[in-house]
């Protein structure tokens, strides 16, 4: 019968970081709050190992163990964070940036997460019409953050401009020099005086130039 300490070490040797340690023990995620306290171990180097078990009550903690040789050095204790599952609408395909999500690019999914649902999209309401930032993988939350209204004035087009003076609306024609979504404010070029001006997007290919 193998000894349990070496057991143990064969275990140890296996991870040269901490949370190389955690991330072995089933159903743990590691994650930067889990692993609070970790600098008071020894850091990774020669001759140092790390072995980790659960440990507490119905093992919602963490024991993690620095090991020298055969020697445990330091340890420290860790709460697991309190997870619950949660209803997210998720691509159901990768999603490239700047192309205007579609509901049939949407698939629900559960998901545990540890704390609140916070900056993550769980209603297709918040995703459908909007347009990526960035690539959003297929079946992970989405932030909302990374998400934007898609243009209704493009970069090069015609451009309806009107201004407001009192209870008289002057418009123009003007030809917009970049792209912007509603509330945006963009450059849009005169074609009558040949003048830049700033301008909000008001709808589709219509500005509003304030003064």
């Amino acid at each position: 019968m193998i000894p349990t300490l070496l057991c143990t070490l064969a275990i140890a040797a296996s991870h040269s970081t901490p949370q190389a340690a955690v991330a072995a023990l089933p159903g743990v995620e590691v994650a930067p709050s889990l692993l609070r306290g970790v600098d008071r171990l020894p850091r990774p180097g020669p001759g140092v190992a790390y072995v980790a078990e659960r440990s507490g009550r119905r093992g919602r903690d963490v024991r993690i163990f620095a090991y020298r040789g055969r020697r445990p050095v330091a340890a420290v204790t860790v709460p697991l964070p309190r997870t619950a599952v949660h209803t997210f609408w998720v691509p159901s395909r990768e999603l490239p940036p700047g192309e205007p999500i579609r509901a049939a690019d949407l698939t629900r999914a559960e998901l545990r997460l540890a704390g609140p649902v916070g900056p993550f999209a769980v209603d297709p309401s918040q995703l459908v019409g909007r347009v990526p930032r960035r690539t959003l993988v297929a079946g992970k939350p989405v932030r909302t953050a990374s998400l934007v209204s898609p243009p209704v004035v493009h970069r090069g087009r015609p451009t309806h401009m009107f201004v407001r003076r009192g209870s008289l609306v002057v418009e123009a024609m003007g030809q917009a020099l970049e792209s912007g979504a509603e509330g945006d404010v963009v450059r849009v070029l005169n074609q009558r005086s040949s003048r830049v001006v700033f301008a909000t997007v008001t709808g589709p290919n219509e500005v509003e130039v304030r003064r």
